[in-house]
């Protein structure tokens, strides 16, 4: 049965042969990023107030958990990414059966994994606390007991990523943002502290996970094989691209939290929650141009297009958030939060410089994952581990975000360096005659 979501298009693809298809993903494009952008305005908005309602202490401890998620992101984004590459290339040759069987397999592989996960963490947790100085254990259990919840979401997120059917997704985001904030305020304000901004995220991870569910409208595949040729090296490439991500993103407020006392790591998680806007915006445009990168019989000047506008409107919009946040980050600080945050105002410059840069590199390395290209993920990858290795020596906040800015700013020219010595134009789909067996095959193959 056909979606009402889903376009069939043909081998050629004319939604994105044409300016047309161009026009599609920007607009889709800038759907979402209202959305997420609406949606990270109501959980900045929730850190504002957990910070004003909690001590240092306790709101390092908060901050933990939402940490401890993102961290978990590598493998959540390694199961939607997956789930968006095969399900646009599925669509690209009308088979919807494809993307269900995908869905499936790998809604298997999410529960399974999120409840290992979920059961190391409540047999580890008194140790867990012990070694992140969390004062209350159950809100390391009930973070775990979200994760299950989280990557099967994930997977949903995905089949409607590699749709295409944005004004979907979003709504999504929306519904986890909307249940969070009236679950952890409810519950902050009940005086559960910590344990309710967990509890708050298990509601919002469940709500989301139920809608998307539903716009989905999963059905159950057609009789006969559907083989997925490739998986494993899609998945294997994928992660490690999301683990270097991670590890940039978010290993440094986890050692902060580790290395420095607990009042230094409350002030670190609120330059951390500002300057990790940046980044998490840019996810919106990575979100829109993937599954092109994706699909078979798209313009090889289409995509370049979009390459080069995401490009300029995380540069743009990361220099304006730089200057922005260096000049006005005491004021900012001392408006959204408490004078017991002051410290972090001299900190938001770099931190948001090195976000920013982070953001450029993170899309381009995305663009090459979609195209089965996977040098880009490499170099962040090691960017990663010298990062880390940074931070770990670094002994004052200080250097913590001139290490990440200076890291940063190594891998950005790195990349446009690898750009100038190894020229690798996208392939134009269109100009080669593929049969329907082949197209299947480019789907599933993913070249080193």
């Amino acid at each position: 049965m056909t979606r009402t979501d889903e376009i069939r298009p043909t081998e050629a693809d004319p939604q994105f042969t044409t300016s047309v298809g161009h026009r599609r993903v920007v607009a889709g494009g800038a759907l979402l990023t209202g959305a997420m952008t609406v949606s990270g305005a109501g959980n900045y908005a929730l850190n504002a107030l957990l910070a004003r309602w909690l001590t240092p202490e306790e709101f390092g401890d908060a901050s933990l958990i939402v940490t401890l998620l993102l961290v978990v992101t590598a493998l959540a984004g390694c199961l939607q990414l997956v789930a968006a590459r095969y399900g646009s290339a599925a669509l690209a040759r009308s088979d919807p059966d494809a993307t269900m069987a995908i869905r499936q397999r790998l809604t298997r592989t999410a529960w399974t994994m999120g409840g290992v996960l979920a059961l190391a963490i409540a047999l580890g947790a008194d140790g867990l606390a012990a070694g992140f100085k969390v004062a209350d254990p159950t809100a390391l259990v009930i973070f775990g007991l979200s994760l299950p919840l989280f990557l099967a979401q994930a997977v949903d997120r995905g089949i409607l990523q590699g749709r295409m059917a944005f004004g979907r997704l979003a709504g999504s985001f929306l519904v986890e943002m909307v249940v969070r904030v009236a679950m952890s305020c409810a519950l902050v304000a009940a005086g559960w502290g910590p344990v309710g901004v967990s509890a708050g995220l298990f509601a919002s991870l469940l709500a989301s996970l139920i809608v998307a569910r539903a716009l989905v409208r999963p059905t159950r595949p057609g009789p006969g094989s559907h083989r997925t040729p490739g998986l494993a090296q899609a998945a294997g490439a994928t992660t490690v691209l999301l683990i270097a991500q991670i590890t940039i993103s978010h290993g440094d407020l986890l050692l902060v939290k580790q290395r420095f006392d607990a009042a230094e790591a409350g002030t670190y998680a609120v330059v951390a929650l500002l300057g990790r806007a940046v980044h998490l915006g840019s996810w919106s445009i990575v979100t829109a141009v993937f599954p092109v990168g994706a699909r078979t019989g798209v313009e090889a000047a289409t995509t370049r297009r979009l390459v080069r506008a995401g490009v300029a409107l995380l540069a743009g919009g990361g220099a304006i958030a730089t200057v922005g946040f260096w000049t006005l980050g005491r004021p900012v600080v001392g408006l959204l939060f408490s004078d017991a945050y002051a410290g972090a105002g001299s900190l938001l410059g770099p931190y948001v410089l090195a976000t920013s840069l982070l953001a450029v590199a993170n899309f381009l390395a995305m663009v090459d994952l979609a195209a089965g290209r996977h040098r880009r993920g490499h170099l962040m990858l090691g960017a990663a581990v010298v990062q880390t290795l940074l931070v770990s020596w670094s002994g004052s906040l200080e250097t913590v975000v001139w290490v990440q800015a200076i890291t940063m700013s190594l891998l950005v020219v790195a990349m446009a360096a690898h750009s100038a010595a190894h020229h690798e134009p996208v392939r134009d789909h269109q100009a080669q005659n593929l049969s329907e067996d082949s197209v299947a095959r480019s789907s599933t193959r993913w070249p080193a």
